[in-house]
């Protein structure tokens, strides 16, 4: 996101302040694995869509998903960063979505919309949105908060119609297996550098491995890698 200056004193953007504001409260919840990001969506969300709140934030997609599934927490919208570490930001989505048709997501990326777009639209967000423009992001949670959507991108419960009898690999998987076999096939990590970041033990790896090459009927791990890529393109 763009760097923000102090312009307290500019009439202009005082005027831009006023057109941010929303009368309408909703429940924002907001998920990224940069810490630095996630300041500055709760930062927008404080200043621009007052009397909004951000209820939480989350650095991984399980516990984005945890808190979704718990009435007491469910927001009315959640802003999902389409590229995580591990569990991905359209299969964060496509959990949440086949169960509920609530929350409202809105995608974010600091990518190309266009390499985005099919994933977030087949895994049931509501809206995608690039990083660089605050009042672009302002303006989307806007709206998708208030049960619009893109064009092209389904209402919510469309969405959980669609989705709740899904099949996919994604949901085949452990989330903790989908994580590990992202990590090992989209980003080239091995066994040992996959521990390092879980924080589990590299024979732990290897169960997890052994049981994604089972369920995907692969002939062995790199087998596995391909057939995850190719449902992932």
């Amino acid at each position: 996101m763009s760097e923000r200056e102090n312009r307290a004193d500019d009439p202009a953007y005082a005027r831009n302040e006023q057109l941010y504001r929303y009368p309408v409260s909703y429940r924002i919840a907001l998920l990224d694995n940069d810490r630095r990001a996630l300041l500055s969506l709760q930062e927008l969300v404080e200043q621009h869509l007052a009397p909004s709140q951000v209820i939480w934030t989350a650095e991984r997609g399980e516990d984005a998903i945890e808190r979704c599934c718990d009435a007491r927490q469910i927001p009315d919208l959640l802003v999902v960063d389409m590229s995580l570490e591990g569990l991905q930001g359209s299969s964060v989505c496509r959990r949440i979505r086949a169960r509920s048709a609530r929350p409202a997501i809105l995608g974010i990326t600091s990518f190309s919309l266009n390499w985005y777009r099919q994933k977030a639209t087949a895994c049931g967000m509501q809206g995608l949105i690039g990083k660089s423009e605050d009042r672009e992001i302002v303006l989307a949670m806007q709206q998708v908060a208030a049960g619009k959507t893109f064009p092209g991108f389904d209402m919510p419960q469309m969405a959980h119609l669609r989705l709740k009898n899904d099949h996919s690999l994604n949901l085949l998987l452990t989330m903790r297996e989908e994580e590990i076999i992202t990590l090992s096939a989209e980003r080239g990590m091995s066994n040992q550098e996959i521990s390092d970041l879980l924080g589990i033990t590299e024979a732990t790896v290897r169960k997890h491995m052994q049981h994604i090459v089972t369920k995907l009927n692969a002939n062995n791990v790199r087998h596995a890698a391909a057939i995850w890529l190719n449902q992932a393109e």
